[in-house]
């Protein structure tokens, strides 16, 4: 399975963001915020949900942010990150809509750097560390021969909560 996400700026030019400046903020971990304000008539809990640029089959984009109650009418919620990747896995059983993705274990990633780790029983059921392997910019989990179907899940996470997961 191979991921390419990026989330670059849109109004940052090719030359900007392969500047040096920019190459040091991005690594910083530059961070970002999201308000949701209840304009509605009544309390509602908030989903948020990244979304592929080009949807790829059997890739499931998880609830990555979650109100932890229902917020009231003209009340708001602000949820924070940074651009921290990681390869997570869980002991799903099949993935569908409605199964609970937990993550069993987390491994920081980077498309520049680090992109690429193997998921396997043994000794247990686990990531490798991740090492750097072609193509570049993208991220990679690869499933070992001793992974049966329908019973573990991997993905690519940001911040430490899984995003998107097969």
């Amino acid at each position: 399975m191979s991921i390419h996400v990026s989330y670059a700026r849109n109004e940052m030019s090719h030359e900007l963001r392969k500047s040096q400046q920019a190459k040091v903020a991005l690594a910083q971990g530059t961070q970002y915020s999201l308000l949701l304000k209840n304009d509605s008539a009544q309390p509602w809990t908030f989903y948020v949900y990244q979304k592929m640029p080009q949807q790829v089959a059997d890739v499931f984009s998880l609830a990555w942010f979650c109100s932890p109650y229902q917020i009231r009418v003209g009340d708001q919620i602000r949820f924070t990150w940074e651009i921290d990747y990681n390869f997570v896995w869980s002991d799903t059983g099949q993935l569908i809509p409605g199964v609970d993705f937990l993550a069993s274990g987390v491994r920081d990633c980077s498309p520049a750097g680090k992109n690429t780790t193997e998921f396997s029983l043994s000794p247990g059921p686990g990531l490798s560390d991740p090492t750097q392997a072609p193509p570049s910019g993208s991220l990679v989990i690869n499933d070992a021969a001793d992974v049966p179907n329908n019973r573990f899940s991997v993905g690519i996470g940001m911040s430490g909560t899984g995003t998107y997961c097969v």
